[in-house]
């Protein structure tokens, strides 16, 4: 993927941006639009003369005004885009061609989609699932409990459909999660 970069975005990130991982994550979300779902890159962006140069600029001072004892610009020498001549990027052009992106499986579409998922998985699989789809079944009828521990593992909150199988949520992090517990909920 080949873009063009433009100086507000950049200007925008450092004036927004509390420290430098969240500076870094902003200029690669640049890059990776879908950056969320990236679990692995292998190799870097590159980027034009022109914009390598101001990012980096960017990056020193921020870090002069940020981080005044570290070595400004350092997470950016380690962590940042290329400059490499060679590519033949325009001034501004940013391109990822030479990044090896690996991405997360995508969740489950419907709430319908993640229920049979997650009965499909063995008792005490956990499988990811939206946050829609975990409000969604803590809202739709009473749970079957609430904040305890079932077949072992600790869970936010127990689903069931009158006398089947309990279904345990659980948030860690930002990140929700549904498995089977093999334990009947009472008729």
């Amino acid at each position: 993927m080949r873009k063009n970069l433009n100086r507000k975005d950049i200007d925008q990130i450092f004036e927004t941006s509390g420290d430098q991982a969240e500076a870094c994550a902003a200029l690669y979300r640049l890059a990776f639009p879908d950056w969320d779902e990236i679990t692995r890159i292998d190799g870097f962006p590159s980027v034009g003369k022109e914009a390598g140069e101001y990012i980096w600029k960017r990056f020193m001072a921020f870090d002069r005004k940020h981080h005044p004892a570290a070595f400004n610009g350092g997470l950016w020498l380690n962590k940042g885009f290329s400059t490499l001549e060679e590519a033949g990027l325009g001034p501004w052009e940013l391109s990822t061609d030479t990044c090896k992106v690996e991405r997360a499986p995508p969740l489950c579409k419907t709430v319908k989609e993640m229920l049979n998922d997650v009965k499909a998985a063995g008792i005490g699989t956990k499988v990811p699932v939206t946050e829609k789809a975990y409000w969604h079944f803590l809202e739709i009828v009473p749970p079957a409990f609430m904040f305890g521990v079932v077949a072992g593992e600790l869970a936010d909150f127990g689903f069931a459909e009158g006398a089947n199988e309990i279904i345990a949520f659980r948030k860690e992090g930002e990140k929700h999660y549904a498995w089977r517990t093999g334990v009947m909920a009472p008729g």
